[in-house]
């Protein structure tokens, strides 16, 4: 179900009458976007017995002061949002994703212990202290914050993603315990010490770029995809092979042969995921836009056959 440009609904004054005549639509699945509304109740989705994903993007005034309970997957997608007060309530989510927003308090989620995915990327977050509790976590997406304590995050061992990119982080030993981790993303921060990951056996994927790295001192046997461009490497420890000080000119052959055989084959791999990333959500987004002008122009063919049958009445009427 699509609701785009719904001024109906604005000021949470949306006709309810009007939305019942859709209760026993089959789709799970409603889509609002690039509304100027308030959806200040997500109640209306409780009318719609059988949805349980509800994707909001760009619409203004969203609050969640009374939510529905059947939805499992919440998106709320540049939308301003800066208190998120009423989602413990929302007690079957599965997914939640409040990317593009401004929230700075998390501590709504801390009962959210259905969560396997959770996507709060750039927001204004300093204190991850209520996600500790979330152990069904699998992926977490916390890019572009302003995180640097990550001691809430020992517990959430079944984690198989993490995007702590872009945050001001320098210390990452509580992540040694996150032994399910196999892609972690820690660009753009401030780390030096890599040692914690030793143990993280699962990794396959790892992304470190633009750090103060110097010693790249990893062997864990399953890395595939290794990002180290912006860093100061001095010495590369890769399995069994050690360098502990190398000179200037071994430094020099090592860091040609390191970046020509790894790192340039890895940081292709991950600018085109990156890139894959950018062009799912940019067609997402056209898909909304689509949308909404495939709603215009119902619109406007509607109101063209209200004037093409007006001209006709007043035609008969000339007739006559």
């Amino acid at each position: 179900m699509l609701l785009c440009n719904c001024q109906q609904l604005s000021q949470a004054k949306y006709d309810k009458a009007m939305l019942k005549q859709f209760k026993n639509a089959v789709s799970r699945y409603v889509l609002v976007i690039e509304n100027k509304l308030d959806l200040a109740s997500f109640s209306f989705v409780d009318d719609f017995k059988v949805v349980s994903m509800l994707s909001v993007y760009n619409c203004s005034n969203v609050n969640i002061t009374r939510p529905s309970v059947n939805v499992t997957d919440l998106r709320l997608t540049y939308c301003d949002i800066q208190d998120i007060e009423g989602i413990q309530y929302m007690q079957q989510l599965q997914v939640l994703r409040l990317t593009d927003n401004k929230i700075q308090s998390i501590l709504q989620l801390s009962a959210q212990h259905n969560l396997t995915e959770l996507d709060l990327y750039r927001n204004k977050i300093t204190i991850i202290d209520p996600l500790k509790n979330l152990l069904q976590l699998q992926s977490m997406i916390l890019f572009e914050n302003s995180i640097s304590d990550l001691s809430p995050l020992r517990l959430l061992v079944n984690l198989h993603f993490l995007d702590l990119t872009s945050n001001r982080i320098s210390n990452i030993y509580y992540l040694r315990f996150l032994n399910n981790l196999k892609s972690l993303w820690l660009g753009n921060n401030s780390i030096v010490d890599l040692s914690p990951l030793q143990g993280i056996q699962s990794l396959t994927e790892l992304v470190l770029n633009n750090n103060k790295i110097v010693h790249f001192n990893l062997n864990n046997q399953q890395l595939q995809n290794v990002v180290l461009d912006q860093n100061y490497i001095e010495a590369v420890v890769q399995g069994a092979e050690m360098a502990e000080q190398v000179p200037p000119t071994s430094k020099q052959k090592m860091e040609s042969v390191f970046v020509g055989l790894v790192y340039e084959a890895q940081l292709k791999d991950e600018k085109m995921k990156q890139l894959q990333t950018q062009i799912k959500i940019k067609m997402e987004r056209e898909s909304e836009k689509i949308y909404e002008m495939m709603w215009k122009i119902e619109k406007r063919h509607k109101h063209f056959l209200q004037q093409v049958q007006t001209c006709i009445v007043l035609s008969n009427c000339d007739t006559q």
